[in-house]
């Protein structure tokens, strides 16, 4: 092997153990990002043409069990709790208007709209 060829391995080692944790890193953040707005809209149309009841909707909508995610879906299903069908809509309507307000919302983002929207109808109906 000649000097040349073990200076390259040096260098692509070098490179692989800098740039392989950010890259890695990038994989990581995107694979937690995929369940957008957009997505949740469509799932949300899944799951009420099913008929779906508040344990399939969970298990859907946060398989992983994120705290947040769970937090909000129970805040949803409060005054929902026995017509999934209502909660699903009101689901729906926070994601078009996440979506209306940012094209790149998340689920998070989804489900707090959702909460709002759900708040302000009550209020209104008092």
């Amino acid at each position: 092997m000649s000097w040349q060829n073990i200076l390259c391995a040096v260098i692509l080692a070098i490179a692989a153990a800098f740039f392989a944790p950010r890259i890695a890193a990038r994989v990581r953040a995107r694979r937690r990002d995929w369940r957008t707005a957009r997505w949740l809209l469509i799932e949300t149309g899944r799951l009420a043409s099913a008929g779906a009841n508040w344990t399939q909707i969970f298990e859907t909508v946060n398989p992983a069990g994120n705290q947040r995610v769970q937090a909000l879906l129970i805040e949803l299903r409060g005054p929902h709790m026995f017509v999934p069908l209502t909660g699903l809509k009101v689901i729906e309507e926070g994601c078009r208007l996440a979506l209306r307000a940012n094209p790149q919302a998340g689920l998070v983002e989804s489900l707090e709209e959702a909460i709002r929207s759900a708040d302000r109808v009550v209020e209104f109906g008092r």
